[in-house]
């Protein structure tokens, strides 16, 4: 009888963690919007006391039917703005006390040139200032990340702006920082040398003015890449390489905010060899002036079980990309990785004796690793999340995961298996590394697709998920307790 009553006690005590599990967090939901036209990119730009704040797109260079968007506090729409785009387009878009930043890229038909232009909306979506020009450029295409990059610092009164230029086919990195007025503070300029290619990879700035700029350059004859970090400070500019012996793959610079410092944490493996070995981690010593790299290689026991269909078992495959890396209060740091992989396949066929070709985008979103690291970067644990996320011909819109990150657990939103069940799945890590794995919605009538590209983590309990429910686009706003 005893051992009776201490089962039931036990099933109590499951159904009671399940149930307190399951409603941690609280769900509100926009009214249902059928959109018309095709695929029309949503991002999450931030909340404030006037609302949530939403962009939607047509294109992923932001050039063309561009919208802002105000939700109320029960995420009703209330307000919507059409950005006009004549031969333009924006760079970034943020949220700041100030108001909403927009920096363009638009062409100036009068010097027949480009130019960089700052604005001011008010968070009514109304103009408080006409564009400010910034600096004149050359670049004709659309600006990608490989040529801009632009960083806000953490106090939000700062925004550093770093582009690439070729002056006689020499690569030079020109850095311009402002205050929110649109001065200019200072503007420093770095030469590579000739017969270089180079490409922007990130940025970070701290609230002391210094920006970090984490960059590939290709030496055209020896096709050889190197990974360099510039430290551009008011009066210097540092140029720090990593080892020859080493090859940097994906990287990602941290803001971390106990020590307004940046750090850079990724991946890297060996040279003339495939696949990543172990992970990367620099901090700038302002003392030196210089960066202080760290190589940790992956536990061979834990390779072993990942079982991910590379051919060599000491390794993890090159097509992993840092999705996210999270700074810890201890000075250590969580390493978040995606797989993705973009094939095209091309097929052949023949009408009336004409041939004809079709070719199709294949988008592959399959394993995610964590990975976290104490504060001399030895591993503390790891996980492997599947997903197995195929799609063709939609540029990934509804891969990938959603990221929220908490004081005690790190949550990760996808779809899975969507076309098939509609259900979105809620993967918890706890800092301890231990891992719960349950639906975010479970009824036989929803059915639900988040869109983790446009998903934004609004404050340290919230994050809002623009969704497909039965059909129709709406917003989710999860709140954690």
């Amino acid at each position: 009888m005893q051992k009776y009553i201490q089962k039931i006690g036990f099933i109590i005590l499951i159904l009671w963690a399940g149930n307190l599990s399951l409603h941690a967090q609280e769900m509100q939901w926009s009214n249902p919007i059928k959109l018309k036209g095709g695929a029309i990119f949503p991002k999450v730009i931030g909340e404030n006391k006037a609302g949530v704040f939403l962009m939607r797109y047509r294109n992923r260079f932001y050039s063309k039917s561009v919208f802002l968007e105000r939700y109320n506090s029960d995420l009703n729409l209330d307000l919507s703005l059409y950005i006009d785009l004549k031969k333009s387009q924006i760079l970034k878009i943020q949220m700041t006390p100030k108001g909403i930043l927009m920096i363009k890229s638009k062409r100036n038909k009068s010097a027949k040139n480009y130019i960089i232009t700052g604005s001011w909306l008010s968070y009514d979506l109304k103009p408080l200032s006409e564009d400010i020009i910034l600096f004149a450029h050359q670049n004709k295409q659309p600006l990608g990340s490989n040529t801009i990059q632009l960083c806000l610092n953490d106090s939000l009164n700062q925004l550093s702006i770093s582009m690439l230029n070729y002056e006689n086919n020499y690569p030079t990195v020109k850095s311009y920082l402002f205050d929110l007025n649109y001065n200019l503070i200072h503007k420093k300029s770095h030469r590579f040398n000739y017969m270089q290619r180079l490409t922007l990879k990130d940025a970070c700035i701290n609230n002391r003015g210094v920006v970090s700029l984490y960059c590939y350059v290709t030496n055209q004859l020896e096709s050889n890449v190197k990974a360099i970090i510039l430290t551009i400070r008011p009066d210097t500019i540092n140029s720090y390489t990593f080892s020859d012996t080493t090859n940097i793959g994906s990287g990602s610079l941290i803001y971390n905010r106990s020590n307004d410092a940046a750090q850079f944490a990724g991946f890297y493996g060996l040279p003339n060899s495939s696949g990543f070995v172990g992970a990367v981690f620099s901090n700038f010593n302002s003392t030196k002036l210089t960066w202080e790299t760290v190589y940790r290689r992956f536990d061979p026991k834990w390779l072993k079980t990942l079982n991910t269909g590379f051919f060599n078992s000491n390794t993890i495959s090159g097509d992993f990309k840092l999705k996210s890396c999270v700074p810890k209060s201890d000075g250590g740091v969580v390493i978040i990785a995606e797989q993705k992989d973009i094939t095209t396949e091309s097929d052949v066929y023949v009408i009336n004796g004409i041939s004809q070709s079709t070719a199709k985008n294949i988008y592959k979103f399959n394993e995610i690793l964590t990975l976290s690291y104490d504060n001399e970067f030895f591993t503390e644990w790891q996980h492997k999340i599947t997903k197995n996320q195929i799609t063709i011909n939609d540029g990934g819109y509804f891969s990938s995961a959603a990221l929220f990150v908490g004081q005690k657990y790190i949550q990760l939103l996808y779809n899975d298996q969507f076309r098939n069940s509609g259900e979105v799945v809620q993967y918890t890590i706890y800092n301890n590394g231990q891992t719960t794995r349950q639906k975010l919605i479970k009824t036989e009538l929803d059915y639900l697709a988040v869109i983790p590209e446009g998903a934004m983590q609004v404050s340290s309990d919230k994050i809002i998920i623009p969704t497909y429910k039965n059909r129709r686009f709406s917003l989710l706003k999860l709140i954690y307790n």
